[in-house]
């Protein structure tokens, strides 16, 4: 029997987890790190050692946080410290507290010597270029594995797509009536001879069916019908109404096949043509792909992109569309029947979330963020055998803090309530407890995803699922071209998609794993059952529900939270603080309102508010790189906001300066570039430990962290200094 758990239930027992029975009712406090790719992870490290330097009198005060909550681009780093806790990795900052910082001390020594403190330091910076790690495991291998993935999607859909239009030419689907089969289904004479294909004389009988009905609806409501009759019947009307229209346009573009075929007569020109708009689709939707990335076109288009987008997949399904027509005719019924045997062989069998790029990109981010221990001690790169094992309810012991919230989203662009269907999903949580979401309830982490083909969820995988940013039926906030129905098709058929197919947490564990047709024909390339009612949901990244990882800790009436917001954002509009801000106000009426002060407001984040002067005139200086907010949860709770954001101010190492003349674009460049060397790690790095210093600095926001320490605890008397 599957068992469910509630909100209040998952709540309480995290919070007796991270204190111990009975000691639950204290301010709680939270680290939420931003989406945003590698940036946001190599920031996030900075403001990471900035809180484990701490304050004069209040060292530490990274240990003293209850709650860490990742999405995205923050969970490769916050995953990295929760992994390294976890294997009490020797290395790092040695306190009273334990387990030790993992991420090192400036008097560490070399920063290749052998047992020094800043091995994984040294280790996760080297490796910024995650996604192409070592030889071998280049551009061209990383190309190779999209290009398989793809084939093999293609392959299958293109298959089946092969195997229906052979059945349909066998039943005369595709034979010529004419207007004559018109004329007697109607009950009507014929009107000339003009030979049309089946399918387009069925389009027709609909189009003239629309007609006559529309007709005779209009002339009906000279009739008094009761008030629920007639609005009951309006409701029906226009769903039949728009199903049928779907239908006309589906049989005009297959009816068009045979004209297709008859009209070109050299094999070489059909096959272009059916190849040429394949590839035109596939090349126009990767161009696009490219710009929703971050990758800005010189010139604004005059075509919107998402047109662009739709353009791209209309070309790519007419093409599989004509090409599965073509092979169809040249096949015989002994050919059909060894096809369709290989394909649902392989459509059944293959394991859609191994098979596809989720699992290549898991692997690529855990080999550099959970490495093993032998790996960082040498410093290069190597299978993560140990990360590959551990479960996500291995990590994270009860009564060590920093309990961990790796956010993602739950795609429910079918749903039926309206909510999840306006946003296209719902937050759902990957913690060492508990996972799911609202929309589907929570179940017990040791109980969830485990079956014959599934150990349950690891560390890794929940790091990637809620990275997992390029994904069909989902985007930024819940918006974007590849909410796009057309769009998702594409994507969905070329089975390009870094999201997980996972269980349903109120469904049992099932026995097989998730494969071409069920959920990836049925929810994927249809896209009719992304609902918290089917058995199988999609996973992505957390950023799609909300990129800061602020949601799931204000549920928890965290008091003090503290937000470091690397996510892509080069005009400095807020707009992932603003999605956050309205979502939380929405879902749990809390208020979230920043401080007009001067010294607190959000305009001191902005480039160019630093007083006059050649730096602010050259580099676009900010006063300051954090705002504070404070947090109204009702009945008289009462919270504050720390927010982070890179941002140039005074008083900063001259080589990030010298970085910004030799880069304009940072501390924002694009997050489609995820191949950081050691000198763009570095230069947010170091700007996320300066201003977490920054902020440190200030006496009033100072005094917010030592308000808030849980349970009036002293931290250590002693902290070393750490950053680079």
């Amino acid at each position: 029997m599957t068992t469910t758990h509630s909100v209040d239930t998952v709540i309480r027992t995290e919070k007796e987890h991270i204190r111990g029975p009975g000691r639950a009712k204290g301010p709680f406090s939270g680290l939420a790190l931003s989406g945003g790719g590698i940036r946001s992870a190599s920031f996030a490290l900075g403001v990471l050692q900035g809180l484990f330097a701490g304050t004069a009198t209040h060292p530490n005060l990274l240990d003293h946080f209850d709650y860490l909550s990742t999405v995205s681009g923050g969970g490769y780093i916050g995953t990295a410290l929760t992994w390294f806790r976890h294997k009490k990795f020797p290395a790092g900052t040695k306190t009273q507290a334990t387990p030790s910082f993992p991420f090192g001390r400036r008097q560490s020594g070399h920063h290749g010597a052998a047992g020094g403190a800043n091995q994984a330091l040294n280790f996760i910076r080297q490796h910024g270029n995650y996604l192409t790690p070592a030889k071998g495991l280049d551009l061209m291998s990383l190309t190779a594995v999209v290009l398989r993935s793809t084939f093999v999607s293609l392959f299958v859909y293109l298959s089946l797509l092969t195997v229906a239009m052979f059945c349909w030419r066998q039943a005369g689907f595709f034979t010529p009536h004419g207007t004559v089969a018109i004329a007697k289904l109607l009950g009507v004479p014929p009107i000339g001879d003009v030979q049309l294909n089946d399918p387009l004389s069925l389009a027709g009988i609909i189009v003239a069916a629309l007609a006559l009905t529309s007709l005779a609806f209009s002339i009906a409501t000279v009739l008094q019908w009761g008030a629920d009759t007639g609005y009951r019947l309006l409701i029906k009307l226009q769903k039949t109404m728009g199903l049928l229209s779907k239908a006309v346009i589906a049989l005009l573009v297959i009816g068009s096949l045979p004209y297709l075929e008859s009209g070109i007569h050299a094999l070489w020109m059909k096959a272009s043509l059916a190849g040429g708009s394949t590839l035109a689709g596939v090349l126009l939707g990767l161009l696009q792909s490219r710009r929703q990335q971050g990758a800005a076109p010189a010139a604004k288009p005059k075509i919107p992109a998402e047109i662009q987008m739709v353009i791209g997949a209309a070309l790519l399904v007419y093409g599989l569309l004509f090409t599965a027509f073509l092979l169809a005719a040249g096949l015989s019924v002994g050919e059909v029947l060894a096809l369709t045997a290989a394909v649902l062989a392989v459509a059944i069998l293959v394991n859609l979330n191994h098979a596809g790029l989720h699992r290549m990109y898991r692997d690529r981010l855990m080999e550099t963020f959970q490495p093993n221990p032998a790996n960082v001690q040498q410093n290069r790169w190597g299978p993560a055998t140990e990360a590959n094992r551990t479960l996500l309810e291995q990590v994270c012991p009860p009564g060590q803090g920093l309990y961990h919230l790796i956010n993602c989203n739950v795609v429910l662009v079918d749903s039926a309530n309206a909510t999840h269907h306006g946003r296209g999903g719902d937050s759902f949580l990957l913690s060492p407890l508990f996972c799911g979401s609202s929309a589907t309830g929570w179940r017990s982490t040791d109980d969830y995803m485990k079956n014959t083909f599934c150990r349950g969820i690891t560390l890794p995988t929940a790091m990637a699922v809620s990275g997992a940013a390029a994904n069909p039926n989902a985007g930024v906030a819940g918006q974007g071209v590849t909410r796009n129905r057309v769009v998702s098709t594409l994507m969905s058929l070329l089975n390009l998609r870094l999201g997980y197919w996972a269980r349903n947490p109120q469904r049992g564990n099932g026995w097989l794993p998730p494969n071409y047709l069920r959920p990836g024909l049925s929810a994927g390339v249809f896209g009719a059952a992304l609902s918290e009612a089917n058995g199988f949901i999609e996973l992505t990244d957390g950023g799609h529900f909300e990129n800061l990882a602020l949601y799931e800790l204000v549920r928890r009436q965290v008091r003090l939270i503290v937000v470091s917001d690397a996510g892509a954002d080069p005009d400095y509009t807020f707009e992932d603080l603003a999605n956050a801000v309205e979502k939380v106000r929405v879902d749990f009426g809390v208020k979230i309102r920043f401080r007009a002060d001067k010294k607190f407001n959000l305009e001191g984040l902005m480039p160019g508010s630093a007083t006059a002067g050649l730096l602010t005139e050259k580099y676009g200086l900010a006063r300051r790189g954090y705002a504070v907010a404070d947090i109204d949860y009702g009945d008289n709770a009462h919270g504050v906001l720390i927010y982070l954001k890179p941002t140039l101010t005074r008083g900063l190492p001259e080589d990030i300066y010298g970085y910004k003349t030799a880069y304009p674009t940072f501390p924002d460049q694009t997050t489609a570039d995820q191949f950081f060397d050691e000198v763009q790690f570095e230069a947010y790095r170091e700007l996320g430990y300066q201003l977490a210093k920054q902020m440190l600095a200030s006496t009033a926001v100072a005094g917010e962290f030592h308000r808030f320490l849980p349970n009036g605890n002293s931290p250590p008397a002693a902290t070393p200094s750490v950053g680079s």
